[in-house]
C-alpha cells in the first residue's frame, strides 16, 4: 500500500520532495529556523540517506540537522539563498 507521501512513481517523489523544499525554504526565510516533524513530511524526509538529505537541504539553501534520530529534522538558512 503506497501512502500519502510514498508515491511509486520517483518523478512524483521528486516531485513532492522538491515542493517540500521550496516549502521549507520560504517558512525558513520567515522565521529564521524551522523543526519538521509531521508525520507526511517526516516519511519523505527519512527515505533519503545522509549525503542525500543534506544535498536536498543545499539545492534549497538551507542546512539540516537530523534531531532525536530522526524523529525531527531542523532546517536553518545556508546563506548563499537558493
Amino acid at each position: 500500500m503506497v501512502d500519502d507521501w510514498q508515491v511509486a512513481d520517483p518523478v512524483e517523489y521528486r516531485n513532492a520532495l522538491d515542493a517540500l523544499g521550496d516549502r521549507l525554504h520560504a517558512r525558513v526565510g520567515r522565521a529564521g529556523d524551522v523543526v519538521v516533524n509531521h508525520p507526511a513530511e517526516l516519511r519523505l524526509l527519512r527515505d533519503l540517506g545522509g549525503d542525500e538529505l543534506v544535498a536536498f537541504a543545499h539545492a534549497h539553501g538551507l542546512n539540516v540537522v537530523r534531531r532525536g534520530h530522526g524523529s525531527a529534522y531542523e532546517f536553518t538558512h545556508r546563506g548563499g539563498g537558493h
